[in-house]
């Protein structure tokens, strides 16, 4: 299965037996992946039912899940050029740059 065609077909949030709370703040720690690791990493996921609390509409494959805690993580494929580059050009609402 390829990550385009799990992405197709994905539940939305993913189970989990214990209940997991995320916290309600946006910060997050993001992790770097190469991107012939990051199918592997995010089928682990999948199959371990770990959450998923945001879907990626940023540059770059991302995954955002919550560890046991709730602490919001972040594994992407890019780097924070990358993103910030992107950022310039496709903008969202409410973005400041500083």
């Amino acid at each position: 299965m390829t990550l385009k065609s799990w992405q197709r077909n994905k539940p939305h949030y993913t189970y989990s037996p214990r209940p997991i709370k995320a916290r309600k703040d946006y910060s997050h720690i993001a992790f770097d992946l190469e991107a012939e690791h990051f199918q592997g990493f995010y089928q682990r996921l999948v199959d371990w039912c770990i959450n998923q609390w945001k879907d990626n509409r940023s540059e770059g494959h991302s995954v955002y899940f919550l560890e046991p805690g709730g602490h919001k993580l972040e594994a992407h494929c890019g780097s924070l050029a990358s993103r910030l580059a992107s950022l310039k050009t496709q903008s969202y609402k409410g973005l400041k740059w500083l």
